[in-house]
């Protein structure tokens, strides 16, 4: 990647991880930060997983 790309890393709250139509929210999400915001950039979602996600 070159040093022109700024890079948005998004960490996604545990709650959000079981809402319905998610992957479809988050490209969404991630085309306007692109096209309207960051239009150099690369935007990455973060899920951690640990024992409390499943609680």
């Amino acid at each position: 990647m070159g040093e022109d790309k700024k890079n948005l890393k998004i960490t996604v709250p545990k709650d959000y991880y079981k809402v319905e139509d998610f992957q479809l929210v988050i490209y969404m999400l991630a085309r306007d930060i692109i096209n309207y915001v960051l239009p150099e950039s690369v935007v990455s979602f973060i899920e951690n997983f640990q024992k409390d996600t499943f609680s």
